[in-house]
């Protein structure tokens, strides 16, 4: 068993789940079909749990949750090019954030979650209508403004004409904590075997187990909440997955194999050839450009 933790501020949030079976013998589980409301369902709780994650990892005390109004109601093409240009000043500024826009019953409104700024730059980013603040409290936990976020935008971004086709969107130098993984025994996924890392107590409510309706493994998440202001660090080995790292150790293991490998066609017997498309990253073509096969 693999278990993941991700510390974010006052709050670490576990997985435990099921390690992929190298070994050959073993039979593969039928596959099954999940429901498209399985796949909603799973895709919300991610969200709202990666939401949360960056929220605490990134913001403070004291930062600010914004809430932009309309004095004359405005179309939601208009409302897309002013949250464009708030986005924009606020990234001039340095300043990280999150948005999203909310219309459903209700008047359109954009929010803004993001650091501190004072009221100058808010009356320059914001012209249109009334600024409602809210101060982010001293419990650094900010999960309950994710949820509420990621509810809201659920209703309306998949729907055809949306004004936002995400349920949320950040700005460019949001930083996301890398997870703590380490190998743990089959009883410790158990609900009453659960155990708290050093210096942190477990959030019995948030205890969800279930399994992957996609992959159907099974796993336990929970979030852990620190016993003091000052949290201590998680010890273990950082994992830090990457789309880039993994393509690339995939290629560099294959690129031998494949350049040995020789492809018949309709020309001749024609050698594979490495062509660097960029920094780190291969992709294989026929030496003759007239052929349109193409082996990876």
């Amino acid at each position: 068993m693999i278990r993941q933790d991700i510390q974010a501020g006052k709050n670490v949030w576990t997985k435990i789940y099921t390690e992929k079976s190298k070994s050959k013998k073993r039979k593969r589980e039928p596959k099954s079909k999940p429901t498209i409301e399985q796949v909603e369902k799973v895709n919300e709780r991610n969200s709202i749990k990666d939401l949360a994650i960056k929220m605490n990892y990134n913001l403070r005390p004291g930062d600010l949750h914004l809430k932009f109004t309309y004095a004359i109601e405005a179309s939601p093409k208009e409302a897309k090019k002013h949250a464009e240009a708030a986005k924009r000043k606020l990234t001039g500024y340095g300043i990280k954030w999150f948005y999203t826009i909310e219309y459903e019953n209700t008047r359109l409104h954009h929010h803004f979650v993001l650091q501190y700024i004072d009221n100058e730059i808010m009356n320059e980013i914001w012209r249109y209508g009334k600024i409602f603040i809210t101060i982010l409290d001293d419990s650094g936990d900010y999960r309950r403004l994710a949820t509420y976020i990621i509810k809201e935008t659920n209703k309306t971004f998949r729907k055809e004409g949306s004004v936002n086709k995400r349920r949320y969107s950040c700005s460019r130098n949001i930083e996301t904590p890398e997870p703590v993984v380490k190998r743990v025994k089959a009883e410790e996924t158990e609900i009453d075997n659960l155990k708290p890392s050093d210096g942190y107590y477990i959030d019995r409510d948030t205890i969800y187990q279930s399994e992957d309706p996609i992959i159907g493994t099974k796993y336990v998440e929970f979030v852990q909440i620190a016993l003091d202001s000052d949290p201590p660090e998680l010890v273990g080995k950082h994992k830090k997955y990457t789309r880039e790292k993994d393509y690339t150790r995939y290629i560099e293991k294959m690129r031998d194999k494949q350049l040995a490998m020789k492809i018949e066609c309709m020309y001749a017997t024609l050698e594979l050839e490495c062509m660097c498309r960029h920094s780190k990253f291969y992709h294989m073509r026929c030496s003759n450009l007239s052929c349109d096969k193409y082996r990876v």
